[in-house]
């Protein structure tokens, strides 16, 4: 008997006692099992609602519980659950489904709603913690809402029917599953604002359950509410929602003012009550700062107590000099005032705690430098206090010089300080004055000036362990590096000061290394890496000992991630904020200034061009009154930038060329340039919009300059692909530009400049393997390949191959045909998000394996849009090499569709770029023919289950590999527990061809971690990832088959184009790689590839012209002629007679 009829006969109580206490005991004893008699009993009492009688003959209310009770992944659960729901729901579907679906949430939510935020359409109840050791009852009305929702997707997937199941899944708080559906809905139509809501919410409860890694959900709800708002004024769900969101984001000024607004909308609900609630909690928690004093004694009053983890907690988490909270130093000054005013009892207190706070200092992170200030201090004559006055004077000087921005003489003060300390014989203060100096020099952008400083002052304190003053200096030198556009350098420097400031527990130094940190990755476009630290800044910006000047410097930052993460929105709430904490500290002009201005840049990218304007100038003003010179002059050229970029947007080009130059001759006469870029790719997006030829043409080889100096100093590989991605299109922009005027050769020159760079550099310069934040990391050495031009690329390339190479543009798809002998161009008028989501949808409706017409008709709306242009000139004789663009790497080619399919006329096979291919042909002339190729076969490793416990076992995969060696005789073959990662290493250089079919794991953050699973023992570490065998120079293996899932491509960049384990191998220096494109059958697969080994070896084809033989021999077939099964795998390379 079945595990379903087992559950049919229990829940109609058709088991005798026996059977049925068996079935509790051995049965019921998981959560999982519970849940699906639950759901078998929600079926049957539907089908007596409905007055639908079970039928009698055997085996249809069992096959009805077995749709809804067997364990499935989510599209399987929607088809059979709505497959089931046809038999006995199409009544209520007659009377309006959606209601009866709310209706039914509703009635399931009465008492208790699922989730603290509001999904739309619910009606109020409380949101309350659950029993303690409750039984978890059965609710039949969520079940019948999940019933006929998913029906109604079944009946129709529309946007509207995808948003009722994603509703159904957000109230049993599946939000994964909820997500996708929402997501799926607005697909479809993304101007609901209730799909909106929803998904804001969905996204919101998924981060509370995380302890890392939230921000970016609450981010991505915060931008879904705005959607909503701006898409229904009145949605009240919204408005209540934004409090929520803006409340976890952690800005209780902009929480604040959202409650307020939601109270505006309602004044009088229920849900009014709880708005009200959360703003009393905000007052109630309003953060309180602490004056140096207070802080003093607190410590001091610890340190009497004995509480020396107190103390210490005090003491590390107070380390602001500038505020003069840097507790030895307030001791070093009451010690002195003291000592002068001959107050012994005074004098003996300040110098205690002092040679206390040293003491503790170096008992809890090893560094000296406060002891032996303490030390100084407990041996100084009579006649050096007089000195040691006027130092402190001088430094308590500097500081107000600091705070209001007055550099200069901030230095002049310096320097008097370090004479009064030297003539005190006082050197570990002085040593303090010479980091002021090297930070005043880097204000004043004297950046080689404050590196000499802070470089002799770095090494002092590496000599002697000085580790609080040695992560201050880091932190400048990162800063420098920035100003100098050294990013890797920079992002070494802070990484370095978080490990100091981490072993010294020093909040300042973290929160300051975070924040660059945070700045650096957003830069090159690592978002995910900047907001994990963002986020841990907001962690520490909830601390009492938190200053304003910390906190604003946090929200600036932040602000700074979210908006060249384009999420536009969330930037706007956290400019808002730092604002408000900028004009908290009048004093402090620069954070009001900086605050205006970055809030005007933000809005200016969302449309909001009067308000963008308004902030620029109130920035504006602020700077005419610097005292300052040097920082007035700098801040006037940062704004002149951004009132260009306004300009520019607003169409009034001549001022923003005028704004634009006045700023690019300020940064080309300083040491500080790392404004320059932005400024020279404003100018010549200007020169663009305006057609102004001549000046674009003069102004694109300064961008591409700045752009190559990048190329070089952003050494890591992850850092420098992402950066690129972000700023494709500047070599888009130029492309174009060149493909318009008819100069053909020049576009394509420019368009490979900018492709599968990093990966030429793998294949042809020196790099090492380091570890990053515990991921692997490639860094190169700081010299860069260069790709070459079209001319050599036709002078070296083989007589039978054609290159087809694409360039996907905003708003049109540009194509190249690239023969030895000639150049054909050609074009098709359409914009990427059109083209994307064809190539989205027709990827999708691949997956369902039908063949559906409109699978037939996408294929052949891309064939036309793709093949067509060029159709005419290619030459079937010749193998076609297709260089994608952008999304086109995910479509399959050669299941393109016009009276056939394109695979059947072609040769087909793929490059990342025309200039690997040629290093990849080059490499397969090194290789004579195939006749006695050696075998490394790989099938179904036996791996750990409790590890990939998800991972299903292959024995087909098994079959496949064994099988091979009827085609290779000299084979080595390991399956099963054979199959080890330790016997793959030993073997993979050994090889002419490498055989592998089984599970390749992709890892989303960092492809360098996808791998391939092998056996091995639980203790072992079984996955051979992609950063073990990058760095390996494969000479020998000319082929290479990954006859596993999505091994082609996992992701892309616009730049660099496909990441995944084919890229790992052609770096290697393979030139041949056979890789998939999706996940694929594993029985179907298999008989794909004994037929490609057997067309290879027996028949002696090509390794080309072998896949094309048995993917037609597929197609041509009853049960298998669907893309599905043969068009996913391709080859990547270059073009081989082997």
């Amino acid at each position: 008997m079945t595990e379903e009829n087992l559950i049919q006969d229990y829940v109609d109580g058709n088991l005798d006692s026996s059977a049925r206490e068996s079935f509790e005991q051995r049965f019921l004893n998981s959560e999982e099992n519970r849940e699906r008699v639950r759901f078998a009993r929600a079926l049957r009492r539907y089908v007596d609602e409905n007055n639908e009688p079970p039928q009698k003959k055997p085996g249809f209310f069992s096959a009805l519980t077995a749709f809804f009770t067997a364990p499935l992944p989510i599209a399987a659960t929607v088809l059979l659950i709505a497959g089931a729901a046809g038999f006995f729901v199409w009544k209520s579907y007659q009377k309006s489904p959606d209601d009866e679906i709310l209706a039914s949430l509703n009635k399931a939510f009465k008492t208790n709603r699922p989730t603290e935020a509001r999904i739309a359409g619910f009606d109020y109840a409380p949101k309350t913690e659950g029993t303690r050791g409750g039984k978890k009852e059965e609710n039949f009305d969520l079940l019948l809402a999940k019933t006929r929702a998913a029906g109604a997707v079944l009946k129709d997937e529309s946007a509207e029917n995808l948003y009722q199941l994603g509703r159904v899944f957000l109230a049993e708080n599946d939000y994964d599953k909820a997500i996708e559906q929402f997501e799926k809905a607005l697909r479809k139509n993304n101007a609901i604002a209730r799909i909106h809501n929803d998904l804001a919410v969905a996204l919101m409860e998924k981060g509370k359950q995380r302890d890392e890694g939230n921000l970016e959900l609450f981010a991505r709800a915060n931008e879904e509410i705005d959607k909503a708002i701006q898409l229904d004024k009145n949605l009240a769900e919204a408005y209540f929602n934004r409090g929520l969101a803006v409340e976890l984001l952690k800005l209780p000024n902009q929480a604040k003012e959202a409650w307020e607004n939601y109270l505006k909308l309602d004044s009088t609900s229920k849900w009014a009550d709880e708005a009200r609630r959360h703003l009393q909690n905000l007052e109630q928690n309003k953060p309180t700062s602490k004056t140096k004093e207070e802080i003093l004694q607190e410590f001091l009053t610890a340190r009497q107590m004995g509480d020396h983890e107190q103390a210490w907690q005090i003491l590390s988490r107070n380390r602001e000099m500038i505020t003069g909270k840097l507790i030895p130093q307030q001791l070093a000054f009451l010690f002195v005032a003291a000592r002068s005013d001959r107050d012994r009892e005074k004098t003996g207190e300040y110098l205690e705690a002092l040679v206390y706070t040293g003491k503790l200092e170096e008992e809890k992170t090893g560094d000296a430098f406060w002891n032996e200030l303490a030390k100084y201090y407990s041996k100084v004559s009579d006649d050096k206090i007089i000195y040691l006055q006027q130092g402190q004077e001088s430094v308590l000087e500097t500081f107000e010089f600091v705070k209001n921005n007055k550099y200069e003489a901030a230095i002049t003060s310096i320097e008097a300080a370090q004479s009064a300390f030297l003539k005190a014989e006082n050197g570990v203060e002085a040593k303090l004055l010479d980091f002021l100096y090297g930070y005043c020099k880097n204000r004043l952008n004297l950046v080689y000036e404050s590196n000499e400083q802070l470089f002799q002052l770095a090494e002092i304190c590496r000599v002697k362990n000085y580790k609080w003053l040695h992560s201050q200096i880091l932190t400048w030198l990162a800063i420098n590096s920035v100003s100098s556009k050294e990013f890797s350098k920079s992002i070494v420097y802070d990484k370095e000061a978080l490990r100091l400031a981490e072993e010294t527990d020093d909040l300042l130094t973290k929160q300051k290394a975070y924040s660059q940190l945070a700045e650096s990755y957003s830069f090159v476009g690592q978002y995910d890496r900047a907001l994990d630290y963002a986020q841990r800044i907001l962690e520490l910006n909830k601390l009492p000992e938190t200053s304003l000047r910390q906190k604003w410097r946090s929200l600036k930052e932040i602000t700074k991630v979210f908006y060249s993460a384009k999420l536009f929105q969330t930037a706007i709430l956290f400019g808002k904020e730092a604002l408000a904490v900028g004009l908290a500290q009048p004093e402090e002009k620069t954070f009001a200034y900086a605050s205006y201005i970055d809030l005007g840049l933000i809005l200016g990218s969302v449309g909001n061009l009067d308000e963008a304007f308004q902030n620029i100038e109130k920035g504006q003003e602020l700077a005419q009154t610097f005292t300052d010179e040097a920082l007035k002059e700098k801040s006037l050229a940062y704004t002149n930038l951004q009132l260009a970029h306004l300009n520019r947007q607003a169409k009034n080009y001549s001022q923003a060329a005028e704004n634009y130059n006045q700023s690019i001759e300020f940064y080309d006469s300083q040491e500080f340039q790392v404004d320059s870029y932005d400024a020279h790719r404003g100018l010549l997006l200007n020169f663009l919009a305006e057609n102004n030829d001549a000046a674009f043409q003069d102004e694109l080889p300064k961008i591409l300059k700045i752009f190559n100096e990048y190329r070089v100093k952003i050494v890591e590989e992850q850092n420098r692909n992402r950066f690129f991605d972000n700023e494709q299109n500047v070599y888009d922009i130029a492309t174009e530009f060149k493909f318009e005027r008819a100069d053909f050769a020049e576009a394509f020159d420019y368009s490979e400049e900018s492709r599968a760079r990093s990966l030429l550099d793998l294949q042809n310069s020196i790099f090492k393997i380091t570890n990053d934040d515990d991921k692997p990391e490639i860094k190169f050495s700081q010299n860069v390949v260069e790709p070459v031009g079209l001319a050599e690329i036709q002078a070296e390339m083989p007589e039978n191959t054609q290159i087809v190479e694409f360039a996907v543009l905003p708003d049109k798809v540009l194509i190249w045909l690239v023969t030895k002998e000639n150049l054909s161009t050609a074009g098709s008028e359409i914009s990427s998000d059109e083209l994307d989501v064809k190539v989205s949808r027709y990827l999708e409706t691949i997956s369902k394996k039908n063949d559906s017409a409109e699978q037939f008709q996408l294929a052949a709306e891309l064939y036309r849009i793709l093949i067509d242009p060029i159709k005419q000139k290619l030459d079937p004789n010749k193998e076609i090499c297709l260089i994608p663009d952008k999304f086109l790497f995910h479509l399959p080619f050669a299941a393109l569709f016009s009276d056939k399919y394109l695979v059947e006329d072609y040769k087909l096979f793929y490059a990342p770029s025309a200039n690997i291919f040629l290093n990849c042909w080059k490499k397969a002339g090194q290789f004579k023919d195939n006749k006695n190729e050696t075998l490394l076969s790989i099938g179904n490793p036996k791996f750990d289950r409790k590890k990939y416990g998800a991972l299903s076992d292959l024995p087909s995969a098994k079959e496949e590999s064994v099988e091979l060696k009827e085609f290779y005789p000299d084979s080595i073959i390991f399956t099963d527990e054979k199959a080890t990662k330790s016997a793959v290493r030993e073997n993979l250089k050994k090889s002419d061809v490498i055989h592998f079919a089984g599970h390749y794991v992709v890892d989303e953050k960092s492809p360098l971690l996808s791998g391939f699973i092998l056996a091995g023992t639980e203790k072992e570490d079984t996955k051979l990832a992609n950063f073990e065998f990058i760095g390996e120079k494969l000479s020998k293996v000319r082929l290479i088959v990954l006859s596993a899932c999505q091994t082609g491509i996992e992701q892309y960049y616009q730049g660099e184009g496909m990441i995944g384990a084919t890229r790992s191998f052609l770096a290697t220096g393979v030139p041949l790689v056979i890789a998939s494109q999706w996940e694929v059958d594993s029985k179907v697969t298999k008989i794909l590839m004994i037929d490609f080994h057997r067309a290879r070896k027996q028949r002696d084809f090509s390794t080309v012209e072998a896949l094309r033989k048995a993917q037609l021999d597929m197609l041509r077939s009853d049960d298998f002629k669907s893309p599905y099964y043969w068009a996913s795998f391709a080859a990547f390379g270059g073009s081989a007679p082997f």
